[in-house]
């Protein structure tokens, strides 16, 4: 029994395999790639940059971008107010956040990090301009998570592109395959109406991509309805659609959001007892946040 060790018996910290703990940690997503899930992971970090400075409306940029050398890049730019040198070098823990669960959706602490746990590479840099900002490059070699920080190299040696002006904030570049890339060229925009639609719809914050903004995914031909209900003395905001046309699967009947990411999907047998045929044209986008606190580490 632990009462009958000697008192000279001391403990010493759990060894941790941090690249085993990111794959483990992936697989428990609904998301289908890694590359999913990052893109996800960024828009949460920017919107809960937002919400933590009561920014309304504030700005993800988003780019598909390939360099003369064939490297390619997915990168994004939110436009809060940068990290400041204590929350960046928390942000490189894993497991560590000053977020809480209810009041940011990115409260777990691994975030963009899960990135590097399938082999890939992110760079981060925050800062206020051109001259005062910090960096770092996150990667894995042989099953092995790293990272360097323009703390102990020179920033451009993170960077590593000579072209590269930061402006106001903080941007994320991830690299991509090429086949990746010519991917997401195709279905990007998609990609985050899918998870972000709500956030677009009620705009929560302006997403573009490579300069146009990304406008919010609606029914063709359908009536819009803003409807407020009420849960345990919570309000919870609802957009919702009676379309002409069928509603594609994946946004019957009802889709549960928190801070404006969607969580789950209810499809409803014949809701509210409609003519046939009628109850596939029917869809809500629910608010949900109130229940934010019940996330699990995967936001499900």
């Amino acid at each position: 029994m632990l009462s009958s060790l000697p008192d000279v018996v001391t403990g010493q910290p759990i060894r941790t395999d941090t690249f085993r703990t990111l794959r483990n940690i992936l697989k428990s997503y609904e998301e289908s790639d890694h590359v999913e899930i990052l893109i996800n992971e960024i828009i949460a970090n920017g919107l809960d940059a937002f919400l933590e400075n009561s920014m309304i409306r504030g700005e993800i940029e988003v780019e598909l971008k390939k360099t003369n050398s064939e490297k390619y890049y997915l990168q994004f730019h939110n436009n809060a107010p940068p990290m400041n040198r204590s929350q960046f070098m928390k942000y490189h823990e894993v497991s560590v956040s000053e977020k809480k669960a209810g009041f940011s959706i990115g409260y777990a602490g691994v975030g963009a990090k899960l990135f590097i746990g399938d082999g890939g590479e992110i760079t981060t840099i925050t800062g206020t301009d051109n001259q005062n900002m910090l960096a770092s490059k996150m990667w894995s070699e042989n099953e092995v998570a790293l990272m360097a920080t323009s703390e102990e190299y020179p920033i451009l040696e993170i960077i590593t592109d000579p072209s590269y002006r930061h402006v106001y904030g903080t941007t994320y570049r991830a690299t991509l395959t090429s086949e990746t890339f010519d991917n997401l060229k195709e279905n990007l925009p998609e990609l985050i109406q899918k998870w972000w639609n709500y956030s677009l719809l009620s705009e929560q914050f302006i997403l573009k991509i490579n300069g146009k903004k990304l406008e919010p995914w609606k029914p063709k031909k359908s009536k819009e309805y803003r409807e407020q209900f009420m849960w345990k003395k919570n309000k919870i905001n609802a957009i919702c659609y009676i379309s002409a046309d069928s509603i594609p699967e994946n946004n019957k009947h009802i889709v549960f959001t928190v801070h404006g990411k969607r969580i789950e999907t209810a499809q409803i047998e014949n809701p509210i007892r409609l003519k046939e045929n009628y109850g596939d044209r029917v869809m809500c986008f629910a608010d949900v946040t109130v229940l934010g606190e019940h996330l699990r580490l995967n936001k499900a």
